[in-house]
């Protein structure tokens, strides 16, 4: 089983910096609520960072990469493990960004 760790990291780094990066740029474009900027970031971050075991090989990659993968690719491919894991990673992502954002806007008033 292979060490994924400096993979992840530039992953990580990478999403952050792009998160951030369209957090600041959608504040320029005219949308100014905080809560919605939060949860577009959020959602995009959650859908590059979630992660998702690697079928038949083991250890863990992006879920969006490990659904690609399985969907298009392999012909005996279960992209299901990969595609739940999306879909509660961004639904809780989701949340979490919603609570903070309205916590923040109930708090400005």
């Amino acid at each position: 089983m292979a060490d994924y760790t400096l993979a992840w990291w530039i992953v990580a780094v990478c999403a952050g910096v792009g998160a951030w990066a369209l957090f600041n740029f959608l504040g320029t474009v005219g949308l100014r609520t905080m809560t919605g900027r939060l949860l577009i970031c959020a959602g995009l971050l959650a859908v590059f960072v979630t992660p998702a075991p690697i079928p038949r090989e083991g250890g863990l990659a992006p879920a969006l990469i490990v659904m690609v993968f399985e969907m298009f690719f392999q012909k005996q491919g279960e992209p299901e493990g990969s595609v739940m894991a999306l879909l509660i990673g961004t639904a809780a992502a989701l949340l979490i960004a919603a609570l903070i954002g309205f916590g923040l806007s109930r708090r400005r008033t």
